[in-house]
């Protein structure tokens, strides 16, 4: 050892511990001799504090709220912990809801060499459901269709939450059925559940509308002088085996004029025992207390003529004259004529002499009235009354028309109404496809009336004028007030009434010449007409050669010197 030094036990800068240590320091000399001491030195231990947390009581929250801080302190300022125990996760100081439910918050200080570890702090706070609403979505479906798959939207979902975080099925129901009557029905739904929503169930709406309805009248058709037989209906579009039944109605009657007659249904007539009919939208054009339909009723002749009026010799014919029949459809009557269907019926009798050949039959209620009416046995007919009807008058035109060249007629307001109408002198006048209201039609001196058909030729007959230069025959007709009458149709001097078909022959049904009136028609001269007559209170003399080609209905008829009436077959189709 060094002369001179001092070595201490423990040795220097040794740590004293708590409690008692003998301190002993020896000296050495430089020759060598040592010399010591010793001293106790006595540590006493150190003394800590208590410290305590200061955590406040934490407020409800909802689930779906964001997360917060949580705050607490210690009374020594030592960093405070916090530890989650519930539906709720930490990070750091930061608190998460993770549920509905409770969540517990646990405040710690562990203290440190100065301070005892603090008593820990809880808090408890509950977290309540927050709420889902569930709508179901409105939805529409026709009258007699399934219902529709229903859906359902939905909001206040959060933290990302959708429907398939509930539990359950979601169940639809509604009263609506395929049969159920138009109207609204409640959409309810129902079926899921959720720890963390309370889940309100909103109804939606399913509208069922009408579903569409056709009324059809089936189109029929019967014979000139008979009842109308049944106006059936079909229903197109019904449902759920609804039973509604309708019948149509038509203005056509026995008497009407051959021709097409609309059928309609009337509200009255449809026989809707289960109360369905407003299940429908009736596609039907809407007419005052009832449907119009695309159906008609076709009144067709099938006599070669029929005389209205019952008396005795109401029909005559002598010298020759004869019916029989042809086909206009199927050609000219020069290619198509057969000696038979040429019928003819009368409510009175019927007068036939001097060589008379009908080929076909004859129809009549009195086969014998008198030793001056014909004596034949016929086929009896059930007569049918004809009046006069004003309703059924028209009124012709102001102006007279006079037809000397080739001219022709459109029914609109280019060409009006006429009143007297006379062609003469080779003339041809042209009638396009209409409705014509006229006075009087004079036909001379081989003149030509073209009917461009379907053409309707409504005569009013009301006083027509004398033509200059007509026999005394022709002033007869309707009474113009001096006591003399007027006829309201005459066709003489090889004069041609024609109706001109798509082939080029004259089709009959193409020109209907309507007159209600109780005047004269003379049809004479070799004249040449094609159409249907019908003029159920005229009296009608068919002379000199003069054919008539198709049907015709009039009062009274008498046909003598070699003329005829040819039926046309097309017209009973």
């Amino acid at each position: 050892m060094q002369a001179g030094a001092i070595v201490a036990t423990p040795a220097s800068g040794s740590p004293f511990l708590v409690g008692t240590t003998k301190v002993t320091a020896t000296a050495t000399d430089s020759g060598g001799a040592q010399s010591s001491c010793s001293f106790n030195v006595t540590v006493n231990a150190p003394t800590t504090a208590d410290q305590t947390i200061t955590f406040a009581a934490l407020s409800r929250h909802v689930y779906g709220d964001a997360p917060f801080s949580l705050n607490a302190t210690s009374s020594s300022g030592l960093a405070v912990s916090f530890n989650v125990t519930g539906n709720c996760s930490l990070s750091g100081n930061s608190l998460t809801i993770t549920g509905a439910g409770i969540c517990t918050v646990t405040a710690s200080q562990p203290g440190d060499v100065n301070y005892n570890p603090a008593q820990d702090v809880s808090q408890i706070f509950a977290i309540n459901r927050t709420t889902a609403l569930m709508r179901a979505d409105n939805r529409t479906r026709v009258y007699g269709s399934v219902n529709p798959e229903f859906t359902a939207s939905y909001s206040g979902f959060v933290n990302g939450d959708t429907p398939a975080n509930l539990s359950g099925v979601m169940v639809f129901t509604t009263a609506a059925t395929a049969v159920s009557n138009v109207g609204l029905y409640a959409i309810n739904l129902s079926g899921l559940t959720s720890p963390n929503y309370n889940i309100t169930f909103m109804p939606g709406t399913l509208t069922v509308t009408q579903a569409p309805l056709t009324l059809t009248a089936n189109p029929v058709a019967r014979y000139f002088g008979v009842n109308n037989p049944p106006l059936t209906v079909t229903f197109v579009g019904l449902l759920n085996n609804d039973t509604i039944t309708a019948t149509g109605v038509t203005t056509a009657t026995p008497t009407s004029p051959p021709g097409s007659y609309p059928i309609t249904i009337p509200l009255l007539n449809v026989v809707d025992p289960g109360q369905r009919l407003s299940n429908y939208a009736v596609t039907n054009p809407a007419l005052p207390g009832g449907y119009a339909t695309n159906g008609l009723l076709t009144v067709v002749l099938t006599y070669a003529v029929y005389v209205t009026k019952i008396d005795c010799a109401a029909l005559g014919f002598s010298g020759q004259s004869f019916t029989d029949s042809f086909d206009s459809s199927k050609g000219s009557y020069a290619n198509t004529h057969v000696n038979m269907r040429g019928d003819i019926a009368v409510n009175g009798n019927a007068e036939l002499k001097r060589e008379t050949v009908i080929n076909g039959s004859v129809y009549t209620p009195f086969p014998e009235v008198s030793d001056e009416c014909d004596k034949g046995i016929y086929v009896k007919l059930t007569p049918i009354s004809f009046t006069t009807s004003p309703a059924t008058r028209v009124s012709a035109g102001p102006s007279d028309l006079k037809v000397t060249s080739d001219k022709t007629l459109v029914p609109d307001d280019t060409s009006p109404n006429y009143r007297d109408i006379v062609v003469a002198g080779k003339a041809t006048l042209t009638l396009k496809s209409g409705v014509y209201n006229i006075n009087s039609l004079t036909l001379q001196g081989n003149a030509t009336v073209v009917a461009q058909g379907p053409v309707i030729l409504n005569i009013a007959g009301g006083n027509p004028k004398k033509q200059s230069g007509s026999n005394n025959d022709q002033n007869q007709g309707e009474d113009d007030g001096s006591g003399d009458t007027i006829k309201v149709l005459y066709v003489n001097g090889g004069s041609v009434i024609s109706a001109s078909g798509p082939s080029g022959n004259p089709n009959p049904a193409d020109l209907l010449i309507v007159y209600w009136g109780a005047g004269e028609i003379d049809l004479a001269g070799q004249s040449h007409s094609y159409g249907v007559l019908y003029a159920p209170n005229a009296a009608v003399k068919l002379k000199n050669r003069a054919d008539w080609y198709g049907a015709m209905v009039v009062n009274d008829l008498d046909a003598p010197e070699h003329t005829a009436i040819h039926y046309d077959l097309n017209l009973g189709r």
